[in-house]
């Protein structure tokens, strides 16, 4: 039987929390920007820039808000540690799509093997992986692939998995078109099969993920100042935010229009789906693809 290797990304197709990121990272920017013009910029600018350099670091977004538009982050590695700090406190909060585990699980009893392909620093990950939210589906991993020296999300990932260590054929599942876009270009030299995974996020998600913020900033200021990055010290999070957000400035695609991205980035096939039913069309997907599950599963 032919090695088949289901590669996975974390934030987004396996747990839901891409908005959460995306308000992480709208904090960071809105913290550590220098003269960032807030009359001129909102809060709800920076999410919809998330949103759409989604599928890259939050080193990369930062290199490339400092690059696209004013209000610069002068360091961007200590903006990231911030980063990391918030959307791993935060993203404790979040959960697996319904099905995820499942799924994860019959891939295994169909003899293929499962990886986690992110931008994500590798350290942060090894440490969610022991974390109780990892350890959920720990079992079903072969290996979690993250960001190290000279090895990244995209070519060094699927080179690794199909070429050291032997498998023949790779499944895809990004939400992001970067992320298919970057398959699509290496289908050909590694096998790729790429799927789409058109996740509809909503307004109240995103608000949900602002309060999520708010709480996590609360609980990080009562924490001591020597567990955070040196910007953070200065301890004043939640003066630095606004109080709410006004959803008419969030710009989200509705379900069609992501479907049509992933098409158009190179997805050889698209699910969607509500939150809860997605995971039972990507299984279909999958098995639509040519990955045979276990048909007990």
């Amino acid at each position: 039987m032919t090695k088949n290797a289901v590669l996975w990304i974390r934030d987004g197709v396996l747990v839901h929390r891409m908005h959460l990121n995306a308000v992480a990272f709208a904090a960071t920017v809105w913290y550590a920007g220098r003269m960032l013009q807030r009359d001129e910029i909102q809060f709800e600018d920076l999410i919809n820039f998330a949103f759409e350099k989604s599928g890259i670091s939050c080193a990369d977004k930062l290199k490339l808000w400092n690059e696209e538009r004013s209000g610069k982050v002068s360091d961007v590695e200590d903006a990231t540690a911030l980063y990391n700090l918030l959307a791993i406190r935060a993203g404790e909060q979040c959960n697996f799509f319904p099905g995820a585990s499942q799924l994860l699980a019959d891939i295994c009893k169909a003899g293929h093997s499962n990886f986690i392909t992110s931008a994500v620093e590798q350290e942060v990950l090894d440490a969610w992986i022991a974390s109780r939210q990892g350890m959920e589906v720990r079992g079903y991993l072969t290996e979690i692939l993250g960001r190290r020296p000279n090895f990244n999300k995209g070519r060094d990932h699927f080179d690794f998995v199909c070429r050291k260590l032997g498998h023949q054929r790779l499944f895809m599942i990004a939400d992001a078109a970067a992320e298919i876009r970057a398959s699509h270009e290496n289908a050909t030299d590694f096998n790729i099969a790429t799927i789409g995974f058109a996740n509809e996020i909503t307004e109240a998600d995103v608000l949900d993920a602002f309060e999520l913020v708010q709480s996590t900033l609360s609980t990080l200021n009562s924490e001591p100042e020597d567990r955070f990055p040196k910007r953070t010290q200065e301890k004043d999070w939640l003066a630095q935010l606004p109080t709410e957000l006004c959803a008419q400035r969030i710009l989200l695609p509705e379900r069609r229009e992501l479907e049509d991205s992933l098409h158009r980035a190179g997805a050889d096939k698209v699910v969607g789906g509500t939150r809860n039913s997605i995971m039972s069309t990507l299984r279909t997907g999958l098995q639509d693809a040519g990955l045979q599950l276990d048909p007990a599963s």
